[in-house]
């Protein structure tokens, strides 16, 4: 477990049993959004903490009734979510996850969507800029442009599965709770914002993830770099090499040699890895809309599901049907 009611115990806590009067507080800490009871029972108990980070806020929050909220996109933030004690439900893209104790899920910036709190639920979220979540995968990937990252919004429910994570997430909040935190100095902040920024991008699973696991990315020519991030953005639709030389501007042949020389691979074989990658979220998520290994595998051009099954399981160390019966992605070995 990550922690518990101590955390940023030196900050003034925020309390009150008036749900508009809490509705309003947190309009100002998220965005507008609606504020409901779930039932007739209305022992609102609202506790909140935060303290800020840079471009980060962290924030202790618990209802003690059981209440849903319903929010529009946030458009410039992600919501890292630890869930500390009870459960937590969230309706989000279509899916609808469930947040136990002890698991960890984002919510993304890009569409709307619904909260329940059970009674009893308490969450550590943090407030992560959008910008600086991209800033980090430029600077570590070398893009010209971040583009869209959207994560998995599936919980992960084992929180040790991104261990390194959890760990300096819980030391930001232990050391933020003493007395004389160097956290407060602005430039130390900013740059312990930024590694945040950096292990949310290498911990948890999301649509851009194959371009951080490249070898060398940053040295790679602009036509690379180029056909990467249209393979990653397109990977749904059929491709075919001449589509990619195209969008590289150069000859096939010189395409092939540039990947083989700066990615060690080929264009095709990391458009199938990155398919591979899509394959695991939409097994994990599978079951929530009663598909099939085969439906996935067909919707992401895997013609010869035998194959699909030994490359998968050779890149994610279990098989597709595994990840399908289990519902989360968890991590690869």
């Amino acid at each position: 477990m990550i922690g518990g009611s101590g955390f940023l115990r030196r900050h003034a806590v925020f309390r009150t049993r008036d749900l508009d009067h809490a509705r309003q507080h947190n309009n100002s800490v998220f965005v507008e959004h609606a504020l409901d009871y779930l039932a007739r029972e209305r022992h609102l108990d609202f506790r909140h903490r935060q303290a800020k980070l840079g471009s980060v806020a962290i924030n202790l929050m618990q209802y003690g009734a059981g209440v849903l909220i319903k929010a529009p996109p946030f458009t410039d933030f992600y919501l890292l979510q630890f869930t500390l004690a009870g459960e937590c439900r969230v309706l989000h893209d279509g899916l609808h996850n469930i947040l136990l104790a002890g698991s960890v899920a984002v919510i993304n910036p890009f569409q709307a969507f619904e909260k329940t709190w059970l009674p009893g639920a308490r969450q550590l979220m943090l407030r992560i800029d959008r910008q600086l979540v991209e800033r980090e995968f430029r600077a570590w990937t070398g893009c010209d442009e971040a583009g869209r990252i959207e994560f998995d919004t599936s919980p992960i429910r084992d929180i040790t599965k991104v261990g390194t994570l959890s760990r300096y997430v819980r030391m930001l909040c232990d050391d933020l709770g003493g007395a004389g935190s160097d956290l407060s100095r602005p430039l130390v902040a900013d740059r312990v914002a930024s590694g945040l920024a950096s292990l949310l991008l290498a911990s948890m699973p999301h649509n851009r993830k194959a371009a951080i696991e490249a070898p060398g990315r940053s040295i790679a020519p602009f036509f690379v770099r180029r056909v990467e991030q249209f393979i990653e953005e397109h990977a749904r639709d059929p491709i075919v090499l001449a589509d990619l030389s195209g969008v590289a501007g150069v000859s096939t042949r010189a395409l092939q040699i540039g990947f083989r020389r700066f990615r060690n691979t080929t264009p095709i074989t990391y458009l199938r890895a990155i398919r591979l990658d899509l394959a695991r979220i939409d097994l994990a998520n599978a079951g929530l809309a009663n598909s099939s290994v085969a439906t996935v595998a067909n919707a992401l051009g895997f013609g010869h599901l035998g194959r699909f099954a030994r490359d998968y399981q050779e890149r994610f160390g279990e098989l597709p049907s595994e990840t399908l019966r289990r519902g989360s992605v968890g991590r690869t070995r």
